[in-house]
């Protein structure tokens, strides 16, 4: 497999950018750069809203900005899979209005910008059903458009095979691995979350579909003939996410924007009709701030919980800056029992960074590499015992063999979280290992050869 960026275009175009605002510091440019994309997404979807003549089309964008936390920290991450949202919601809509030649444009860039644009099979495949059923007509154009755009894709991207491969990982081989017990310390992205703590943050968009459902399917309300196709198709698509979304952290990305744009259409449009009544508009509201109520009631009552299930940061820059001029010298391997802090330590260095690293963001990929190296890895990071395999752990191998010897690493550095404690404890045992740096939060080690 070779070395593969799943973010291509994305990376181009920070490149290009960075190329031509160089008066200011590249920091400030990358979040620039990443920020404009992020707020582009709330001008698509009120676009998207005034596409469908919804009244107050930029109060329901504020709604969709504020309604979920979850949503707009993930925005706020300022990654690429932030493209990976406005190609999603993007390429739904141009399915929905049958501009299929766009469909196909925008899915060649969104397949070069980010791996999982394979999601938009999905709402292609729904349309068609959809479509079926409420106007009678079949046509496969927009599975095909889809199809076409992410082949065509593909064929373009540098690294075709590799490219294909690390999709495979990403969406299937992640999942098959831990169903088989491959110990895999995955980000907590594709780590189940409480379903309380999913509701309690959700609790407004949820409120808003239900409401929408019951409207719906209680005949309450019937939408224009128009707008059914898009409407069941986003309530269709929202369904399909919302376990999903539960079950993982990064399904949010594509269900609360179906789910909102659903309840949006249908409570606003609902709203309309009912304007002549002034009995109804008050039941309306009522009803409104009721749901407020209970949403900031729910958000109250598991505050406390919320709070102390949050993912502890300890990955902070500000932190890392002490041992970044040892890393910055180094030329051998750098070596971390704990994935997190690849990103922290790697953006923390001067450009260009020439260090390598353990295994990068994800251990999938090390397991796909050599199984054997991973467990080799695993093995000492999470149970203290230096091991060639899983299997073979002799007595005589000591942790600066398999660190030095196996992954050619110099430099050990190590988080003081209780995940590593076993860890810490076996390399400290080692008298091949010395501690040459610490803080509150990091100890830094190297290898000396005996």
């Amino acid at each position: 497999m070779h070395p593969v960026n799943p973010y291509l275009l994305y990376h181009l175009a920070l490149a290009a950018t960075l190329y031509i605002i160089q008066s200011a510091p590249q920091t400030l440019v990358v979040m620039f750069f990443s920020s404009a994309i992020a707020g582009s997404l709330f001008t698509l979807l009120f676009a998207i809203l005034r596409s469908y003549r919804i009244p107050y089309a930029w109060g329901w964008t504020l709604c969709i900005a504020l309604g979920s936390t979850s949503f707009i920290y993930r925005l706020l991450l300022l990654r690429p899979f932030t493209i990976g949202i406005i190609g999603y919601v993007l390429g739904t809509w141009l399915l929905l209005r049958k501009q299929y030649i766009a469909v196909m444009i925008v899915t060649t860039i969104y397949i070069l910008t980010y791996n999982l644009a394979i999601f938009l099979i999905l709402p292609a495949i729904i349309l068609i059903l959809v479509r079926g059923i409420v106007e009678k007509s079949w046509s496969l154009k927009p599975i095909i458009a889809v199809l076409g755009g992410i082949t065509l894709g593909l064929i373009i991207h540098p690294h075709t095979s590799s490219y294909i491969l690390l999709i495979k990982a990403h969406l299937v081989d992640i999942y098959l691995l831990q169903l088989q017990g491959v110990p895999l310390p995955v980000g907590s992205e594709i780590v189940p979350q409480l379903t309380r703590t999913f509701f309690a943050l959700h609790s407004i968009p949820i409120l808003g579909y239900i409401i929408s459902m019951i409207l719906l399917l209680g005949n309450i309300y019937s939408p224009p003939q128009q707008l059914k196709v898009p409407i069941y198709t986003m309530a269709l698509l929202s369904v399909i996410w919302f376990p999903i979304a539960i079950g993982v952290h990064r399904g949010i990305e594509y269900w609360y924007p179906m789910t909102m744009l659903t309840s949006i259409l249908v409570l606003s449009l609902f709203i309309t009709q009912l304007a002549h009544s002034i009995y109804k508009i008050l039941t309306i509201v009522m009803l409104s701030i009721g749901c407020l109520i209970v949403s900031i009631s729910t958000y109250i009552l598991f505050f406390e919980q919320i709070s102390s299930e949050a993912v502890q940061s300890y990955a902070t820059v500000s932190e890392m800056q002490p041992f970044i001029p040892y890393i910055a010298q180094t030329e051998g391997t750098v070596w971390y029992p704990s994935w997190y802090l690849f990103p922290v330590v790697f953006y923390s260095l001067p450009i260009p960074v020439t260090q390598p690293f353990v295994g990068g963001f994800d251990p999938v990929f090390m397991y796909l590499y050599n199984d054997d190296m991973y467990f080799s890895w695993y093995k000492l990071s999470f149970e203290g015992i230096a091991c060639l395999n899983k299997t073979t752990c002799p007595p005589s191998l000591s942790p600066s063999d398999v660190i030095h010897t196996l992954f050619d690493a110099e430099l050990i550095i190590s988080p003081k979280i209780e995940q590593t404690k076993l860890f810490r404890a076996a390399i400290e045992a080692d008298t091949n290992i010395v501690r040459i740096l610490e803080n509150e939060m990091y100890i830094l080690y190297r290898v000396i050869e005996s």
